[in-house]
């Protein structure tokens, strides 16, 4: 039973601790086409929009960039955040 309370009380800690992480996720559209680009993770079900953490002292859309050209080669010329 203190076991399970030092498991509790350590988890509880890392909780209230640990460093909040902050992610993006963009919506790329061609309108040539009129599609949009999705991606498929090997560690989720289903397709998702591209993005993923940004890094520290990196601005959303830097770390939004960044992502798209690391899981789909897209390389963001221009962006419109809202």
């Amino acid at each position: 039973m203190l076991n399970r309370l030092f498991q509790t009380v350590l988890h509880s800690s890392f909780v209230f601790t640990r460093p909040v992480t902050l992610g993006a996720r963009g919506l790329v559209y061609d309108k040539n086409t009129n599609s949009v680009l999705l991606v498929r993770h090997s560690y989720s079900d289903g397709w998702e929009l591209p993005g993923g953490g940004i890094a520290v002292g990196e601005s959303t859309l830097e770390g939004l960039k960044r992502e798209l050209l690391e899981e789909t080669g897209v390389n963001c010329e221009s962006a419109n955040i809202g």
